[in-house]
């Protein structure tokens, strides 16, 4: 049903993903000098020398299909289609959701995912409704390779935060990085691009450092982008474009 450009991995396979909502009020972001900013741009602009080994990339430059609207699954629905060479998607539900839901596509190598990498997509918010808990994520996760019940990932929510979890018996753990509220009224198309090196992962959004911390994380990862609903939300509609992975 869909055409994808495939540089050195095979895809795709459809996931289900369950995101509790953001927890606590009273986050602050971290600040940064001025000197660590130039520091942290400088490497951005030296991806090819930090991963030089280019994996992947999906323009979406396909002909316009016949959209794809799921069957309600537990009160919810998607629908995706390729709209001027990007992939849109929506996630809705025919009342309120009831329970914090998500959908997304993922990608990785079949010989096994990457501890370090470079990975970079333009994603946009176009439409929620009023309630603001519909979002657009992209997440780096070893889902597939551990289980869901070992699973971690570090997840670009836009426009809501950018976090990391542990999955266990007892449910998530999660850690806020960064608060995204400040595009909570933006519906603009935006490059957002993640570097992993050696476990310190830095954040991007258009250019400008965003965010970097230690994830934590041992063992190898692969990608995901898709919507998400937080209870009480009803639709979501963004689109993807551009996905890049680099690697070492």
């Amino acid at each position: 049903m869909k055409n994808r450009m495939i540089i050195g991995i095979m895809l795709v396979l459809l996931t289900v993903i369950r995101i509790p909502a953001v927890s606590g009020d009273s986050f602050e972001n971290p600040v940064y000098t001025q000197d660590y900013i130039a520091q942290q741009e400088g490497m951005l602009s030296q991806k090819e020398q930090y991963f030089p080994r280019f994996m992947f990339q999906e323009n979406f430059n396909v002909d316009p299909t016949k959209p794809l609207i799921s069957e309600p699954e537990n009160g919810y629905y998607r629908y995706e289609m390729y709209q001027a060479g990007k992939f849109e998607t929506m996630l809705a539900t025919y009342k309120t959701a009831v329970s914090d839901q998500g959908w997304g596509e993922s990608h990785f190598n079949t010989t096994g995912s990457y501890e370090d990498f470079y990975m970079a997509i333009e994603m946009q918010l176009i439409e929620r409704d009023d309630t603001g808990t519909g979002y657009i994520w992209f997440q780096y996760t070893d889902k597939d390779l551990v289980g869901e019940n070992n699973r971690k990932a570090v997840t670009i929510e836009y426009p809501i935060a950018i976090r990391s979890y542990t999955s266990g018996p007892d449910g998530r753990v999660y850690t806020t990085h960064y608060d995204l509220s400040e595009y909570k009224n933006d519906y603009q198309v935006h490059k957002v691009e993640i570097m992993r090196l050696d476990g310190y992962v830095r954040v991007y959004i258009d250019g400008r450092f965003i965010t970097g911390f230690n994830d934590g994380f041992s063992g190898k990862f692969y990608q995901l982008y898709g919507t998400g609903l937080y209870k009480g939300g009803k639709y979501v509609t963004g689109s993807f474009d551009n996905f890049i992975l680099r690697v070492r």
